[in-house]
């Protein structure tokens, strides 16, 4: 089975290798009102991405966001002695936040995530890669992809409802490839059933590798909730 933890050694060794201190970030908490959807965004920060939405079925203009922060102090030049990747590295931090249109107008904050994880190493990809709506909800993917020192490639998908006055994640999704062989491994997690899917494979027609699926009840809890969540590209994997 292909070992997508093997990005965590992958880590250590570049930023060890080019002396890389990653500055520490503290989240702001966004307000719980505001004239506008603008006005939850605090000082700092931009929008890097809006889309309009109906999440809990009043007919008023739901939003979801991702905030981006904007420090100079987190864009990190290219050291001396290391030059792999691209610099200069934007390393800062990103927020997804959902807001509620309210009657006679302006927004309530609906909740704030830091799911999609910081770029801290220059060989890596930008990690978000996709956001998109769906009825009552949305759906988040992730890419953890390095240009050197890592051979395999994941994407993880999560699938969020409102549902009970909380965004829940009802579904999630990983699969992690071996871009030299194609051999991969994937799980699905449906939370709203409590059943998971592993499966094991190749993508590439000159391995014979067996396709394998199996069924069985998923182990964790079964409510998890997107506001809860940090580091997107870690769950579920130890």
């Amino acid at each position: 089975m292909v070992r997508a933890s093997l990005a965590v050694a992958v880590l250590l060794t570049l930023t060890g290798a080019g002396a890389i201190t990653v500055p520490p970030v503290t989240s702001p908490r966004l307000p719980a009102t505001g004239s506008s959807v603008p006005a939850l965004v605090p000082s700092g920060w931009v929008i890097e991405q809006r889309l309009s939405a109906e999440f809990n079925g009043d007919r008023l203009p739901d939003t979801l966001l991702v905030l981006h922060m904007n420090s100079p102090r987190n864009v990190l030049p290219e050291p001396q002695d290391f030059a792999l990747g691209a610099w200069p590295l934007n390393n800062n931090p990103r927020l997804l936040m959902a807001a509620f249109g309210q009657r006679g107008g302006g927004s309530r904050l609906a909740f704030q995530s830091r799911v999609i994880p910081r770029c801290e190493v220059a060989t890596m990809d930008d990690p978000l890669a996709g956001l998109t709506l769906r009825p009552g909800g949305f759906t988040l993917r992730l890419t953890e992809l390095f240009s050197a020192g890592l051979w395999t490639e994941s994407s993880v998908q999560f699938t969020v409802r409102f549902q009970d006055g909380c965004f829940r994640v009802i579904g999630y999704d990983r699969t992690t490839q071996a871009r030299s062989s194609g051999l991969y491994d994937a799980l699905s997690v449906n939370f709203l059933t409590g059943q998971q899917k592993v499966m094991t494979g190749c993508w590439s027609a000159d391995t014979n590798a067996p396709r394998q699926e199996r069924w069985s009840a998923y182990p964790g809890a079964r409510r998890v909730y997107i506001q809860a969540m940090a580091g997107g590209l870690r769950f579920l994997r130890d």
